[in-house]
């Protein structure tokens, strides 16, 4: 391989990099230990592995307290070198350190893309990023995978810094976080690390199959200690790991050469970097393309994936879809009417990533203005779906608008398709909703027990369904159009703890997702009343409406976030790719509201703020997000406001006069913080900060992207 290559910069985006070690064998040394006189295997077969790098990091983190934190981190340019160079010394140490007994066959991508999800909520063996495995490890054609990214100090607690991360295939994989500093992974055998995790995939696979190999964490048990006449390493423990001469008192074990030559999981891999797709539909310099369009392309050979782009801009700054899709067609819905927007594509698969299609351009039809409407989120019934963090567990209230003719049978919610889900594994205390057999469905777990509607939700037309839950009684109901059509009593009357996070539109364990339009999601951490839902499922909300915990009313239009307008802030991560599109749901929505600044000054202070803010702080000012500099932005914080007291809220307006956000001080720390959504654009923001005694004060922000 040609060294110098690994270290040109153009290999960032989607460089794939093959590193094959097959030559002949060294002879080994003779040992000491007659049992350990093993000749190694004249043609070991190779052991097929894929290194993963990911400079990026925009993913959703949930630790081991539960706590979720949003992820937004990058390794540096030291860093990324030094992985590289490190993974090129890789299959050249396996071949050393068991002397002679093992090949490796590398292939090292360099992804274009961030990882999207760290976290798992609780599930036995499963990953915190398995649609990266299967999207560069279709088929399992790998025995082994490594994921290999950047965790700095202080961005995120109670993520390990290595380790055996779940099963992928008949070995599995491991992540490794390259720490602070990239020289503490070792200054002589940096690649140590990378040995160590896969020593895991092997460890795994061949006790599987019955072999005396000793647990990879065990090396003190059999008297190994860091050596220093190997630089302080563990060499010697996994050279002996690797060549079966580990002394347990009684015989030799680790992995016999029998084994590294009769069972390697698979064969070779043969996959060359796909072409490039052409686009097809719509055709380019279209005129009077429907609003719902249907996005067609050629299929590629050995393409695994396909990536879609549309915008409205012609440098694709801002994106209407940004989505991997496993076939050649895509449906839209939802395109703004006159409007001109252009496409392009690309396909995947575990060799790398091609370059973009050709950019295609067309012009959507006039659009019909429906006065006083927002949008709605088109969910695909794949996969996509909205994140939030589950803010209820005894009384409460979900309810939503809906419109779809997609169900599925079944006698449970999980069989039928995810409304507003929040489900954990086997029995425990959790809830959901979903269309079941053509039915509004709610169930509560421990033991699981279902309610279905009476009435049918799939007409295509446009249902509100409710559902209410209360501990003390254990009753659960369910409304169609405010009208509760089905009950239950003495159910579960526990704590329904167990979910971290609710999915809208999504039943994610089973892969049985909403098919349909969304709108108007409401929480309450009450049980509402008949009255209560029927006389408000018609009306948009204020936001701060009492027992209000969670109000997504989809309007953002672009971008990876759904606002929460309530005052609880619990903003959703909007994930693979619902749409949106015009919402005709029957809602009578009020004009927004203008900020109206006090007609008289206040008394006297700097900033036109009175004797109450002194004292307040706000900053970044102005905020640059993933800056990573301290007075313009950091990844993790967002704007803070400090120096203010307890009950103090905050309201968050365009220039223009809209209202964005709300926060609300409860904590008692003298502080909150706005998390900017991706979805705020550019320029300069007034914020209304009002404590409980009354008194206010206004403030701007500057927002640079």
């Amino acid at each position: 391989m040609d060294k110098k290559n690994i270290f040109k910069m153009n290999l960032i985006k989607s460089a794939v990099i093959s590193c094959a070690f097959l030559m002949n064998f060294p002879a080994l040394n003779p040992m000491n230990r007659q049992t350990c006189e093993l000749a190694a295997a004249s043609v070991p077969h190779a052991w097929k592995a894929l290194a993963l790098v990911y400079r990026d990091i925009n993913a959703e983190y949930i630790n081991n307290k539960k706590q979720v934190q949003q992820l937004q981190v990058s390794m540096n340019d030291a860093d990324f070198q030094y992985t590289l160079s490190t993974l090129s010394n890789f299959p050249r140490t396996i071949l050393n350190w068991s002397g002679g007994k093992v090949v490796m066959d590398l292939k090292i991508v360099i992804v274009d893309h961030p990882i999207r999800s760290l976290n798992t909520n609780g599930e036995p063996n499963e990953y915190q990023a398995r649609q990266e495995i299967d999207l560069y490890n279709p088929g399992r054609i790998y025995d082994s995978v490594e994921m290999i990214y950047c965790l700095r100090a202080g961005v995120v607690s109670g993520c390990s810094s290595v380790g055996l991360s779940g099963t992928a295939n008949n070995a599995g994989f491991s992540i490794v976080h390259i720490p602070v500093s990239y020289k503490d992974w070792g200054l002589y055998y940096p690649e140590e690390i990378l040995v160590h995790e896969w020593l895991h995939n092997v460890e795994g696979y061949y006790q599987g199959l019955g072999y005396t190999v000793p647990g990879l964490h065990d090396a003190t048990v059999y008297g190994y200690t860091y050596d220093p006449s190997t630089n302080n390493t563990w060499q010697h423990w996994y050279k002996d790991y690797m060549q079966n001469k580990v002394w347990d008192g009684f015989q030799y074990i680790g992995v016999p050469p029998q084994a590294w030559s009769n069972y390697i999981p698979t064969g070779l891999v043969t996959m060359s970097v796909p072409g490039i797709p052409v686009p097809s539909e719509p055709n380019n310099n279209s005129t009077g393309v429907s609003l719902n369009t249907l996005f067609r392309w050629n299929t590629v050979n050995q393409a695994s994936w396909y990536g879609l782009q549309v915008s409205s801009d012609a440098s694709f700054t801002t994106k209407v879809i940004d989505r991997w899709i496993k076939t050649n067609s895509y449906a839209c819905a939802g395109l703004s009417g006159s409007t001109m927007y252009y496409y392009r594509l690309r396909a995947i698969n575990p060799a790398g990533t091609n370059s973009w299609s050709a950019v295609y351009s067309f012009t959507t039809e006039a659009g019909t203005e429906v006065l006083n409407k927002g949008k709605a989120l088109r969910f695909d019934g794949k996969n996509d779906h909205v994140r939030i963090k589950s803010l209820i567990q005894d009384d409460f209230t979900v309810e939503a608008w809906i419109k779809t003719k997609a169900s599925r049978s079944g006698s449970q919610v999980w069989e039928g398709l995810g409304l507003i889900y929040a489900d954990y594994p086997g029995v425990a205390d959790d809830f959901g909703t979903g269309v079941v057999s053509g039915k509004f469905a709610f169930f509560t777990g421990n033991p699981d027990t279902m309610i279905q509607s009476v009435s049918s939700v799939t007409s295509g037309q446009w249902t509100h369904v409710a559902a209410t839950r209360v501990k003390a009684t254990g009753v659960m109901k369910v409304f169609v159009n405010g009208v509760e059509e089905s009950r239950a009593s003495n159910m579960n009357k526990n704590s329904l703890t167990a979910p971290v996070y609710i999915d809208i539109g999504g039943n994610l364990l089973d892969l049985r997702t909403f098919d349909g339009l969304m709108d108007e999601v409401r929480i309450w951490n009450t049980a509402r009343t008949k009255d209560e839902i029927m006389s408000n499922m018609s009306n948009q909300l204020t936001g701060t409406e009492t027992g209000l915990v969670g109000y997504y009313c989809f309007n953002e239009g672009s971008g990876t976030s759904a606002l929460d307008k309530s005052s609880s802030g619990n903003h959703g991560y909007i994930r693979y790719g619902p749409v949106w599109q015009a919402s005709t749901a029957p809602l009578v929505i009020p004009a927004e509201p203008e900020i109206v600044p006090d007609p008289e000054p206040e008394k006297e202070g700097p900033d036109n703020t009175n004797a109450a803010y002194t004292h307040l702080v706000i900053g970044p000012n102005p905020y640059k997000p993933n800056d990573r500099i301290l007075s313009t932005g950091t990844p993790d914080t967002g704007v803070i406001f400090a120096g203010i007291t307890r009950d103090t809220r905050i309201e968050i307006y365009t220039i223009a006069g809209r209202l964005i956000a709300r926060l609300e001080e409860k904590d008692d720390d003298s502080k909150l913080t706005w998390h900017v959504p991706d979805t705020i654009a550019s320029g300069i923001y007034l914020c209304r900060i009002m404590d409980r005694k009354g008194e206010k004060a206004i403030r701007k922000i500057g927002i640079i992207k």
